[in-house]
């Protein structure tokens, strides 16, 4: 299964990031949407500094599973998301790693 990793530099200290970054999956949905797919089932659950991602990815009449997690540190965040290879098929990776890169951007600036 193909890694997609993004990191995301901030100056918020692990707390305040982690607090932020708690309601991210709501904003993730939307920016899926954009590159023609849809996420159903989503899950998440935090386990210390880590949350852990699980759904599917629907395109189409092709419905696949995704995993990942987020892991947040003193000066970033680092979102690993792993994604059936056929899924690169029909949405281009840098498309993929800029929606999770914006959605944790636009998380951790709101003030």
């Amino acid at each position: 299964m193909p890694e997609i990793k993004v990191e995301v530099s901030h100056d918020l200290g692990k707390e305040k990031a982690k607090e932020k970054l708690i309601p991210m999956i709501d904003q993730l949905i939307p920016k899926v949407a954009g590159l023609g797919a849809k996420l159903t089932n989503l899950k998440s659950g935090w386990e210390g500094d880590v949350m852990s991602i699980s759904g599917n990815v629907k395109k189409g009449f092709i419905s696949l599973a995704i995993s990942g997690k987020m892991e947040v540190l003193e000066a970033s965040v680092i979102f690993t998301l792993d994604v059936a290879a056929v899924i690169l098929k029909f949405i281009d990776e840098s498309g993929i790693r800029k929606a999770l890169t914006e959605s944790v951007t636009e998380v951790l600036l709101v003030e």
